[in-house]
Order: structure tokens, then sequence, then C-alpha cells
């Protein structure tokens, strides 16, 4: 299947991204299924059926995906949704020429839905960088607060089997990416990459 648009609304709030992840950047892909603002807004959501994919099971990926995302932009938990722990990835790319990284193997799903704290290093390679005291750091995280606070979102398939979505608001410098595995008759995010990307 190629390229499909579907308007779905977003709610305003706040919040700050970035991160590396295993799959290509959103903007590396031809192929891609997008669904920007809401599903209430747009009855082409509620028509959408397993019948208009090639594979029904990406219909059933993008739902859930949908779900989390709203569920995020309305402040309403999402931990049920995770994989009992799952890999953060954080990815901040300075001005400078430097990036801030840091990165959880094992965060635990309840961490999701509160402000989390998580190692990070700052790395520089060049003389125009304000180089922090201590290159060491721990620095918090809270993934509704920072989706929330965007004007909208952009709900996109990442890679053609739909296991990859990133969420974005284009007028911005930072997206997210969410890796999703099946768990039992759903799917779950076994993976979440933040990124803030200097253009």
């Amino acid at each position: 299947m190629s390229r499909f648009w579907i308007p779905a609304a977003i709610a305003t709030l706040g919040v700050c991204l970035a991160g590396y992840a295993k799959a290509e950047p959103p903007e590396a892909m031809d192929e891609a299924a997008v669904v920007q603002d809401s599903a209430e807004s747009d009855p082409s959501f509620a028509e959408l059926s397993p019948d208009d994919f090639d594979d029904p099971g990406m219909y059933d990926r993008l739902v859930f995906i949908n779900t989390f995302s709203e569920r995020l932009r309305s402040g309403a938990a999402v931990a049920d949704m995770m994989a009992p722990t799952f890999f953060f990835v954080y990815a901040e790319q300075h001005e400078c020429a430097g990036y801030t990284t840091g990165f959880e193997p094992a965060m635990p799903a309840s961490d999701i839905d509160r402000r989390f704290m998580f190692p990070a290093t700052f790395a520089w390679d060049g003389d125009d960088c304000d180089v922090p005291p201590d290159p060491n750091m721990v620095l918090p995280f809270h993934l509704s607060d920072t989706v929330s606070s965007w004007d909208r979102i952009d709900i996109e398939a990442v890679d053609a089997n739909y296991t990859v979505f990133s969420l974005m608001d284009p007028s911005r410098h930072d997206y997210v990416l969410l890796n999703s595995e099946p768990s039992g008759d759903t799917y779950e995010i076994t993976q979440i990459d933040y990124r803030w990307v200097f253009k």
C-alpha cells in the first residue's frame, strides 16, 4: 500500500523530546501512512477497515498507535499499552557540533506515565559549544507533557511492516519514535526514542 493521509485532531499543552532508534528517521521513508490531527474530526479514519490494507494487521497497528497518541495528548495513562519494560533512548542535537544522548535499556512500564530521570552524556566536536562542567548528567523526561505541548501530531509508519511509528509536529524540531510488537491479541510499545534535531 502506498501513502494515505487521515486528519486526526489534537489538543495543546506542553513538553520536549529527542532520541536514537533502530529505525530510519521518518524523512528517509518513501512509503508511509500518516494520521494528522484527530480521528474524531475526520470521518475517513472511522471508515478505514482491515480490507484497505495489504496486511490487515497493519490496520490494527495503526489503530493501536492512534489510541496511544490520543491518550498522550489528553494526559491519560498509557502504561497498560507498554511492554513490562521498555527501551528508552534520548538524542538531542545542538546548534554547535554537540549532542546530548542517553538511554535506559529496561525502563519499567509504570514510569512512562510520570516524569522520570535518565543518565545522559554531552559530547562535542568543535570549539563553539558551551560545554557543561560535567558532561555526564541526569535529565528528566515526561512523554505525555512533551507531546501534549505540540500544536498537532502527525503519526507516520516509518517502516513497511508498520512496526515503527513516528509522532511529530511538523513545525517543531523534535519527534518521537515508537517501536511496537505483537502481544497476545493486541500490541505493546517496546522502545521509545525521543529526538531533537537542529534545523
